[in-house]
């Protein structure tokens, strides 16, 4: 799995992820507004948001994403967020 310094960013990951809404799920699909008002369809092991977040599932009322937070000792440590 490449680290966020040796992959290209996605999109979605220009945004803080309070600025983005999930709209719908489409199939294995969700579909995200940007801040623009613009749609992006997002699939699980897609990226969002700021912290490197990366889908871990998508259910019906919201995205399930783990993202990651300096430790404040030069380290990083996961956290599950939500994108409801």
């Amino acid at each position: 799995e490449p680290s966020i310094a040796t992959r290209r960013l996605q999109l979605l990951e220009c945004f803080q992820l309070s600025a983005l809404r999930y709209v719908a799920r489409e199939g294995r699909a969700a579909l995200v507004r940007m801040p623009d008002g613009r749609v992006h369809r997002a699939r699980r092991g897609d990226y969002l948001g700021w912290n490197d977040g990366k889908i871990l599932r998508i259910e019906n009322t919201a995205i399930i994403l783990i993202e990651l937070h300096p430790d404040g000792e030069g380290g990083w440590y996961e956290r599950e967020a939500r994108l409801p």
